[in-house]
This record gives structure tokens, C-alpha cells and sequence, in this order.
């Protein structure tokens, strides 16, 4: 590899791909500085014969930069896992990064920690780029709702039990129902809903206050205090798992770190206007955010303005600008225009779903029948948030441009006359006609109007006229 060619890598932390001369995926690596850790693999001395072997195959480099060290090591993972090159045998499988194993089938599940992930009716939470980070979160976490992690239990309480961190179902110390509320609580909290757990902890304290039972109460406070302390490891790994989620269920190509959003709005054709936002990892990237006035204003048409709106997004753009996936607010009709759009117009085939607003399907291009995320969860989130934020975009900017509007067509001010009736008046005559130009009895022809009124906007225009 030319020398010339690795200074030119970005001196910046994330993933690496080494190519062979077919194209083919043969080693890929984590780095806090992609040019540094590259140079070291072409220019150390006494390299093993792997190295040698990887080096010597490698005719194309390729980088992804990512945020943190933890996002590359799970960034790493996956990509490995769904690429299995040749060179990375060691994390091949599901035994890199540990997991938290709620064993769910037990009457009295246990929580622990494992690195093999398997079918057996468990619940598996992660992966966590951080063992010590997640032994300490889990710590906290027993504390505050302790639980088992013995295979079988004792014949009396451990020594768990007497340091109040299991809350000895062996021994008949507590029922089912309340030792899985508790399980209940460390789930959400792995999950992110501290807020949801606070709540529930609340409302618990409050009845027992409302009955006087002020020890429990004191009890749940104390619970509350601690459960500040929880370093809740819902970040990287959960934004990772619900893209690589949302690749599966909608036979995507790529996973979609990238996703475009884009809307449509408008009143009866006026001032139509379009968005595309974009997400990254589930973070939006304003700097990326575009917003078009539609050109085409003579009749209503989502499917043109829509049209309209994506090729003039991705006419010229390089590839680093284009999408992993893009977000449509439609149907499955929006999503074959587009498509045939951006093959006709642009020669892109890119990635892309229907989402609409009201809805709890998902159109892919790459499923025939429509696909349903459950309500509640990361994946349906995300896309939904992405979605709305097309529509908050679009929306804007067309209420900036018909109040810019309002203001240009000479009807503010007359009494009688507000917003609602100069919408009407410019919907009915057209935003491209001048109030000037429009006559007394045009004004009469307006429904809601009325002689009197349009006589009083008649002369109103007459003299700003003049």
C-alpha cells in the first residue's frame, strides 16, 4: 500500500476495512486514529505471518468514522458478524461483547452476565462495549432491586441475602409476584426508562403514605436515591441493535446508519413546500437538513411534488452525501414513484420505505407485503421520530412562506379582513396574482366575501395603489 495513500486517512477514531483485489472483505479493525493504526499494520518489523498475509492481500482501504471508542468496538462487532472475514476469526461469533441474561422461564428468573448468547427463552440485553462499566451499573442496580444469580437454590439464604442483595426466594423471604417486579425494574432501567421506573417507585410510595406504612415508604425513597446512581448503558448498543433490527425486518441491503426523512406540505396546492432531514445513529445532522419550495404549484399532486422535491436532493451529490436509507411520509405508491424516479432521473437505486403518518405499517421496497414494528419499541421510534421531523421542517417553512406571502399581497390591515379570508382570496386567484389586479367584482365572486366587504378591499387596494 502506497505511503501517499495512508497519510491521506483521516487521523480520527473508528472502523477499518481492508479489501482484497475482488472486492471481498478479508480484515476489519477499530482505531482511535485510523491513519496511525493502519501505517502500523504496512510499516512494523518482525510482523507475524497473518499480518503479512493481510497486508500483502489488501488493495483497497475504506473507513467508517464513528463518535466514541465504544461505537467502533460495536460498530466492529457487527460488521464482522455480517461480513466474516477471513482474518477475523476471533469475532466471528456471538462471543465478543457480554450481555446481561435475564432467565425468564425461571419462576424466580437470575440475572448475570454471559458472552454467549443462545435460544433458551432468556432474555438478552446488550451487547455492552464495557464489562466493568456494566458489572458496575448491575451492582448499583442489585442493590436497589436485588435479585438471584445462584444455578439452584441453597438450602437457606446466602450470604447475598444477608448483605441485601438477593432477596432469598430460596428460603421463601419474598413472593413471585413482587421478586419479578423487581426484574421488571432492572429491565427497564438496562433499557433507558429510569424515568418509567422512578414513576412507578413513586407511585408506590405514595400509597403507602396515603396508609401510613411509612417504613415502606422510607424504603422506596431510599430506592430513588440510589437509583440516581445507575449508569443506564442504553446509548450506543441500543441505537446499533434497532438499526441492525430495522435491516432485518425490512430487508435492507446495508445497515442504515444514515436515514433521510422527507415530506410534503401544503394547503389545496398553495405554497407547497418539501423537506429532507437526516438522522445519524439516531442524532439528527442540522447541517444536512434541506427545504424546497415546490415549483410545480399548479395542481395537487403528493406523488410530483414528492418526485420533485427527492431528485432535486440527490441530483450531483457525491457519495458520501447519499443515504443509507431514506423515509417517505406515504404509501406504497409514493414509494414506487420515488424509486422509479431516482432510476429514471438520476440512475440511484437507493434504499427506501413508506411510513405515512396515522399508520402502523411500513412499506419496503425490498418486501412485498407491508411490515409492523410493535408499537412501543426502539425501531418504530426511531423511524417515527425521523418522519416527524420531515413533517416539522416542511411544515415550517410553509407556514413562513404564506405569512411572507400574506404580507406581499397588499390585504393586510383592512378591517373585516383576516388571515382565514386572505388565505381564501389567495387560493382562489392564485398566489402569483397581484391583489392589484384583481377587480371589485372578483372580489364579490369570493364565497364568504360578500358586496359590501369586497367593496371595502376594492378600495383598500385602490389606494395603496395609488
Amino acid at each position: 500500500m502506497e505511503k501517499s495513500k495512508i497519510n491521506k486517512l483521516p487521523d480520527l477514531g473508528g472502523v477499518y476495512l481492508f479489501k482484497n483485489k475482488n472486492g471481498s472483505i478479508i480484515y476489519i479493525g477499530k482505531a482511535k486514529s485510523i491513519r496511525k493504526r493502519i501505517k502500523d499494520h504496512f510499516t512494523q518489523s518482525n510482523r507475524v505471518a497473518k499480518e503479512e498475509n493481510i497486508t500483502g492481500q489488501t488493495e483497497v482501504i475504506e473507513f467508517i468514522i464513528t463518535a466514541s471508542e465504544s461505537e467502533a468496538l460495536l460498530l466492529e462487532s457487527y460488521l464482522i458478524k455480517e461480513k466474516r472475514p477471513r482474518y477475523n476469526i476471533s469475532l466471528r461469533d456471538d462471543k465478543s461483547y457480554p450481555y446481561v441474561k435475564i432467565t425468564l422461564k425461571e419462576d424466580f428468573p437470575r440475572v448475570i452476565i454471559t458472552r454467549v448468547k443462545s435460544d433458551d427463552g432468556s432474555l438478552y440485553l446488550g451487547p455492552y462495549p464495557d464489562v466493568k462499566e456494566l458489572r458496575c451499573s448491575l451492582k448499583v442496580l442489585r442493590s436497589v432491586f436485588p435479585f438471584r444469580s445462584c444455578r439452584a437454590f441453597p438450602k437457606s439464604a446466602c450470604l447475598y441475602f444477608h448483605i441485601d442483595l438477593c432477596s432469598a426466594p430460596c428460603v421463601k423471604r419474598i413472593d413471585e409476584h413482587e421478586y419479578r417486579k423487581n426484574i421488571i425494574a432492572i429491565i427497564k432501567s438496562l433499557l433507558g426508562d429510569v424515568d418509567g421506573v422512578v414513576k412507578d417507585l413513586t407511585y408506590d410510595m405514595d400509597i403507602y403514605v396515603r396508609e401510613k406504612e411509612f417504613e415502606n415508604a422510607a424504603l422506596i425513597r431510599d430506592k430513588l436515591k440510589s437509583l440516581g446512581k445507575v449508569s443506564v448503558l442504553s446509548g450506543g448498543y441500543k441505537s446499533i441493535n434497532a438499526l441492525e433490527n430495522i435491516k432485518q425486518k425490512l430487508g435492507l441491503p446495508n445497515l442504515p446508519r444514515v436515514i433521510d426523512g422527507v415530506d410534503i406540505s401544503n394547503i389545496s396546492g398553495s405554497t407547497a413546500t418539501g423537506s429532507v432531514v437526516r438522522f445519524k445513529d439516531g442524532v439528527p445532522l442540522k447541517i444536512f437538513y434541506r427545504r424546497f419550495k415546490i415549483k410545480k404549484q399548479n395542481f395537487i399532486n403528493d406523488y410530483a411534488m414528492m418526485v420533485e422535491v427527492v431528485t432535486r436532493r440527490y441530483r450531483g451529490v457525491g457519495k458520501k452525501e447519499i443515504p443509507d436509507l431514506i423515509v417517505l411520509d406515504g404509501g406504497r405508491g409514493h414509494l414506487n414513484k420515488i424509486d422509479k424516479a431516482l432510476k429514471d432521473h438520476l440512475n440511484l437505486n437507493l434504499s427506501l420505505i413508506a411510513y405515512a403518518k396515522g399508520k402502523n405499517v411500513i412499506h419496503s421496497k425490498y418486501k412485498k407485503r407491508e411490515s409492523i414494528f410493535p408499537a412501543s419499541s426502539a425501531e418504530i421510534n426511531l423511524l417515527a421520530r425521523i418522519r416527524d421531523e420531515a413533517h416539522r421542517f416542511a411544515i415550517g417553512y410553509h407556514k413562513y412562506l404564506r405569512s411572507k406571502k400574506m404580507q406581499e399581497s397588499g390585504l393586510e390591515g383592512i378591517p373585516g379582513v383576516g388571515k382565514e379570508k386572505i388565505k381564501l382570496i389567495l387560493r382562489q386567484w392564485g398566489e402569483t396574482r397581484d391583489s392589484k389586479n384583481i377587480s371589485c367584482d372578483d372580489f364579490k365572486k369570493i364565497e364568504g366575501i360578500g358586496e359590501i366587504l369586497a367593496e371595502r378591499i376594492s378600495e383598500y387596494v385602490k389606494q395603496k395603489k395609488g
